[in-house]
C-alpha cells in the first residue's frame, strides 16, 4: 500500500494523529456522546441486536447493516458501543487520506498536488464533527476506495480486476452507508468516456452493475418480507409536504457553502489553473466525478455530513491550484489557516 520513497504518506498520517490529539485535548465537543439525534437511533438498534434492549430502528438496519454489526462486534472488545464507534471510525479516518492521496496521484501525477489535496480533505471539519459516533466516515471511505478502483480501471483498461473491485467495494460500502453506491456512477461514466465499442462498454457496465445489484436486491427483498419495510418508505419519510428547515434551495446553498467554507478561495484558484491548462483527460475525469459529488441533491433534506462527498472533488481541484504557487511558505500558511479555521468550526458548530 505504501511506497517507501513517498514520505507524503507519513506526513498525512502524522497530521491525522495531530488532528486527533487536538480533537481530544482541545476541541472535545465531538467526542462527547450525544443523547439526541441520529446517533441514538444507531446505538438503540445495536443494543436491540446485541441483547434485545433498545429499539429496532428499521431504516438503520436497512441502510447500514454492516455498520451496525461491525460496531456490535467491536463492542465486545471495547466494552461499549460508543467506544466501538470511535475505534471503527478511527480506522477509516486514517484510511481516507491514504486512498484519496492515491486518487490525486492518479489524476494529477504530482506528489505536491496530491499532498495538498489530501491535507484539505483530512483537515475538513466534517471529519471531526461527524467522525465520532456517526457511520458516515465508513461510507466516505468506501466512496473514495471505489472511486480509486474505478480510476485504476480507467487507466488500466486491460486489467479487469479493477472493474470487479469497484463493484465489490461499492456493495460492501453500500451496506455500511449509502455513499458506497456512488463509485458505480463514476465507473459507468468513465467507461462511457473511453473509445471502446458500445458493445464492450455496455457489457462492462452490465457486469459491474450485476455484481453490485444482485446482493443489494436480495437483501432488500429479504428485508421487505421480514419487516415489510423498503427504502422508499425511508426516503419518503424524510419528505415533509409543508417543508422542513433542512430542505429547500436556501438550505442547499447554505450547507454546501459550509461544508467547504475555508476552501472556496483555494477552489477558485484551482479552477483558474485547470481552466487555463484545459487538460482534456482531467476534465473528462472531473466530469465523471460530478454526479457522485453532487448526489446529495436528490435527498429530501440537506446537511453537511451528507454533502461531504463534494469535498474530495473540490480538494482535488484546490490542491492542483496550490501546487501552482511557487512560494511553498505561502502554501504552508494557506493550509495551516485552512486547518485552524476548520478546528474552530468543529469547536463551535
Amino acid at each position: 500500500m505504501f511506497k517507501r520513497t513517498d514520505k507524503n504518506y507519513f506526513i498525512l498520517l502524522s497530521l491525522g494523529v495531530f488532528n486527533l490529539l487536538v480533537l481530544y485535548f482541545f476541541i472535545k465537543k465531538p467526542l462527547a456522546y450525544l443523547s439526541v439525534g441520529d446517533i441514538t437511533t444507531y446505538v438503540s438498534t445495536i443494543e436491540y441486536l446485541k441483547s434485545g434492549g433498545g429499539n429496532l430502528i428499521l431504516n438503520r438496519l436497512l441502510s447500514s447493516p454492516l455498520n451496525l454489526y461491525s460496531v456490535l462486534g467491536l463492542s465486545y472488545v471495547t466494552g461499549s458501543i460508543q467506544y466501538a464507534f470511535l475505534l471503527l471510525n478511527a480506522i477509516f479516518y486514517f484510511l481516507i487520506p491514504v486512498f484519496f492521496y492515491k486518487i490525486a496521484l492518479l489524476i494529477h501525477k504530482e506528489r505536491a498536488s496530491a499532498l495538498f489535496a489530501s491535507i484539505l480533505v483530512l483537515g475538513n471539519w466534517c471529519l471531526y464533527v461527524y467522525g465520532t459516533y456517526y457511520p458516515d466516515p465508513q461510507g466516505w471511505f468506501f466512496f473514495i476506495l471505489g472511486t480509486y478502483f474505478a480510476l485504476k480501471y480507467f487507466y488500466n483498461r486491460a486489467d479487469r480486476k479493477y472493474l470487479y473491485l469497484t463493484a465489490i467495494s461499492s456493495v460492501i460500502g453500500f451496506f455500511f452507508k449509502e455513499y458506497g453506491v456512488l463509485p458505480m456512477a463514476t465507473l459507468g461514466l468513465l467507461i462511457l468516456l473511453t473509445d471502446d465499442s458500445w458493445k464492450k462498454k455496455m457489457g462492462e457496465i452490465f457486469s459491474a452493475g450485476a455484481i453490485f445489484a444482485v446482493p443489494v436486491i436480495c437483501y432488500y427483498i429479504y428485508f421487505y418480507f421480514q419487516y415489510h419495510y423498503t427504502y422508499l418508505d425511508w426516503y419518503f419519510s424524510n419528505i415533509n409536504p409543508a417543508g422542513t428547515p433542512e430542505s429547500g434551495i436556501p438550505m442547499l446553498i447554505k450547507t454546501t457553502l459550509w461544508v467547504y467554507v475555508a476552501g472556496w478561495p483555494i477552489l477558485l484558484l484551482g479552477v483558474f489553473h485547470e481552466w487555463k491548462e484545459k487538460n482534456q483527460e482531467r476534465l473528462n475525469i472531473f466530469l465523471a466525478l460530478v454526479p457522485s459529488s453532487f448526489a446529495f441533491v436528490i435527498w429530501p433534506v440537506y446537511t453537511q455530513r451528507i454533502e461531504f462527498v463534494f469535498v474530495p472533488i473540490a480538494a482535488l481541484i484546490s490542491g492542483y491550484g496550490l501546487s501552482k504557487l511557487q512560494n511553498r511558505k505561502l502554501v504552508a500558511i494557506i493550509l495551516a489557516t485552512y486547518i485552524l479555521i476548520n478546528y474552530g468550526i468543529a469547536m463551535y458548530l
